[in-house]
């Protein structure tokens, strides 16, 4: 039988807000030492644990924080999920996650069935179809929506962005600093992380007054297959290259992969750059060069936001975070001579 807060005040002989004191260590100063004892001793030979759902909901909102986010295939993304959970988990919080598989009616479903279960904050990931409409309609307080590692368009409410601008820039200043000119550019799906990087990588491009070729543009949709394609397609136009950037770190293993199969070292023959440091790409052979934003980061500042709205004394230092990228220097990338 499930013991309840009430259970335990009828044993003990004190109120249910006595027991919630102790539970919430909220008892300091003002409860008898042998009263407090005697309610923990009580807990512990009942193995009472509280309900956070029914706690929170009888506060309005529940100790569970929603998390919606495109893939949990994608290493990016489940890596993301698992901190957050981590992080909810030390904090006495659960975390719902929510897989909306890049499905712009899934992602609307999801944001109304946390809402329903009166989450205390969601950490929104969402896919390119999202609009700030979609989440107006959805009724949930600005401040207890963030947004982590995307833009939605006219969105003011709090947000964990990566500066992929910066990141796009780096990356290919990185490749023209080793000698490259020719850059096979595999962008990601017509979305605004996808759009960013690309004017990142322009604008190092006009930097360096470096010639840009369009026709070294091929697009992707962030998966490892998309990037085989855009490859075989390259070297089937006979297009000359020296370099590839991957608009994320799975492009870039399937990058490499195409190029060994035409027989092509990298980066012996080709150098690669890939984009968000997964931990796939510190283990694959060669080690891949990559554009990292510290995801232990996003996932601090988006739950320090979460917590900020929970205790109105805690302030934080922005509701609109902004992280920039570091270029990971691995070895698929080298020097050549122009």
């Amino acid at each position: 039988m499930t013991v309840t807060l009430k259970d335990i005040a009828k044993m003990a002989g004190v109120s249910t807000a006595t027991v919630s004191r102790v539970i919430n260590n909220k008892d300091a100063g003002n409860m008898r030492p042998e009263t407090r004892e005697r309610i923990l001793s009580i807990i512990k030979e009942t193995m009472y644990s509280p309900n956070p759902l029914a706690s929170g909901l009888r506060h309005g909102h529940s100790k569970v924080i929603g998390m919606v986010m495109p893939s949990n295939i994608n290493p990016y993304y489940s890596r993301l999920g698992n901190l957050m959970e981590n992080e909810a988990f030390k904090n006495g919080y659960l975390l719902l996650l929510c897989n909306s598989h890049y499905n712009v009616e899934r992602e609307r479903t999801y944001l109304n069935l946390l809402k329903l279960q009166r989450v205390t904050g969601v950490i929104l990931c969402c896919g390119p179809e999202l609009t700030k409409k979609d989440i107006d309609m959805v009724g949930l307080e600005k401040n207890r929506l963030i947004l982590v590692d995307d833009y939605i368009e006219g969105y003011d409410g709090p947000s964990v962005i990566v500066n992929d601008f910066e990141g796009g820039k780096k990356g290919a200043g990185y490749l023209f600093g080793l000698g490259h000119s020719n850059i096979l550019i595999i962008t990601g799906p017509e979305d605004l992380d996808s759009s960013r990087r690309f004017k990142g990588v322009l604008s190092a491009y006009q930097e360096w007054d470096v010639p840009f070729n369009s026709k070294l543009v091929c697009k992707g949709d962030y998966s490892i297959d998309s990037a085989k394609k855009a490859v075989s397609e390259a070297i089937g136009r006979n297009l000359e290259f020296t370099a590839v950037f991957a608009f994320n770190d799975m492009m870039a293993i399937g990058a490499i992969a195409t190029l060994r199969h035409y027989g092509l070292n990298v980066p012996g023959d080709i150098s690669v750059i890939g984009y968000d440091d997964i931990p796939l790409a510190e283990l694959y052979a060669p080690e891949i060069t990559t554009i990292a934003a510290s995801s232990d980061e996003m996932v601090q500042h988006a739950f320090s936001m979460i917590m900020a709205n929970e205790d109105e004394n805690e302030e934080i230092e922005s509701d609109n975070i902004v992280i920039d990228p570091q270029l990971i220097i691995r070895k698929s990338c080298r020097h050549i001579s122009k």
